[in-house]
């Protein structure tokens, strides 16, 4: 994370009172994906959709680059007493620490759910590839990669929030890239309506990759 896009983040999620409520995408997934017990939040943010998961009693990990957004979502779950969630920083520019992160305990025993919501188009090419080289080592064999993102298409649509960071994420050049990670795509859908804020209504890509049997 370069130091005005941390800086950015760290002031944004500084000023919060408490987290939005949960993602359309939350819902999706964890109707879909159940039965498996571990999510990481890759990018939680202000652990909307973190803890969401953990009010339905998963093992939750939320991982963000920016420390305010650690400290409010520790905060929050400790005052809501979801003793299953817990957050930590990862810088995803770091491939040493992404790397020392892989390795500890085992990280591909358990099956997990690897999540990530508007945050590919808020990090660079790099960092995609560090996402995907992690997520692929932390899923297990019968987790799931899921991911929510801004597309080209929406570059020129109306933006609510302010304007910082954003990279428009071709969804076929993501699947090509994962390819060469052993993900496959099972799942993909994209288009309006299924991230609407105010008046951003983002058009969106939904994926969601498996292990390549």
């Amino acid at each position: 994370m370069s130091n005005v896009t941390e800086e950015y983040w760290n002031a944004y999620y500084a000023e919060k009172k408490k987290p939005a409520v949960p993602s359309q995408f939350a819902t999706f997934v964890l109707n879909e994906f159940s039965h498996i017990e571990r999510f990481i939040d890759i990018g939680c943010g202000d652990g909307r959709d973190s803890l969401f998961f953990a009010t339905y009693g998963k093992e939750v990990l939320g991982l963000d680059g920016s420390s305010s957004a650690v400290e409010f979502c520790t905060k929050t779950a400790t005052d809501r007493g979801l003793s299953t969630a817990s957050f930590d920083t990862l810088n995803l520019d770091d491939a040493n620490a992404i790397q020392s992160f892989a390795q500890q305990g085992d990280a591909s025993s358990q099956d997990a759910i690897v999540y990530a919501r508007f945050f590919l188009h808020a990090i660079n090419e790099t960092a995609q590839e560090n996402f995907l080289t992690l997520a692929a080592s932390l899923i297990g064999e019968n987790g799931r990669v899921c991911l929510e993102f801004r597309t080209p298409r929406d570059e020129f649509q109306t933006k609510v929030t302010a304007a910082h960071y954003r990279r428009y994420v071709d969804p076929i050049a993501l699947i090509l890239e994962a390819d060469k990670h052993g993900l496959d795509c099972a799942y993909m859908a994209e288009g309006f309506g299924f991230a609407k804020y105010k008046s951003d209504d983002a058009y969106v890509a939904r994926i969601v990759f498996q292990k390549r049997c």
